[in-house]
């Protein structure tokens, strides 16, 4: 009885020390998710938008500092009432505000807006951020643009998706 005792004592003892460690259970800044996911899909809807479906690798939600963070993530949303795109993309990496909706999108960023009239605009970038509500887009560092046939390269760029009008601040390659 004694040898069944000190046995499940060690065996308690031994796993009590042991500590269970999640794979990326902690975002950059050190703060532990309220939840992890990985291989998920994720939806944002409004009743003013169409729904933004994001699918991403991993998925960190903190409440209380009101951010989601999203690893290796592509995202789509179509057009009001249609079945066409309006934007999609992808990025390594997305730092989103919940409670504002503004979004910091990171590594080997990919845009693809689709107008109208059927044309797809490319934007290509390292960072950028998103502001939902006033649809502007951001990227200090080096940015390409490809259009029409035709690429813009630059730094500095801001695109105001409300009216699909985009400037750079310097021009490295093409013409605006």
């Amino acid at each position: 009885m004694k040898r069944y005792l000190f046995f499940t004592l060690l065996f308690i003892v031994l796993l009590a020390s042991c500590s269970r460690k999640q794979k990326n259970d902690t975002a950059p800044d050190e703060e532990r998710a309220d939840i992890y996911l990985e291989n998920t899909e994720y939806v944002i809807s409004e009743d003013d938008q169409e729904p933004i479906f994001f699918k991403a690798k991993v998925l960190r939600l903190f409440v209380d500092s009101e951010r989601m963070i999203m690893e290796d993530v592509e995202f789509r949303q179509k057009k009001q009432g249609s079945e066409e795109l309006s934007i999609s993309g992808k990025a390594g990496y997305i730092d989103l505000d919940t409670s504002e909706q503004n979004v910091s999108l990171h590594g080997n960023v990919e845009l693809e807006l689709h107008d109208d009239d059927g044309k797809i605009n490319y934007i290509y970038a390292e960072k950028m951020t998103w502001s939902k509500y006033n649809r502007i887009i951001k990227a200090d560092g080096f940015v390409s643009l490809k259009f029409d046939n035709s690429v813009i390269e630059g730094a500095g760029f801001t695109g105001d998706l409300g009216s699909m009008s985009f400037s750079f601040e310097s021009i490295q390659n093409g013409v605006l």
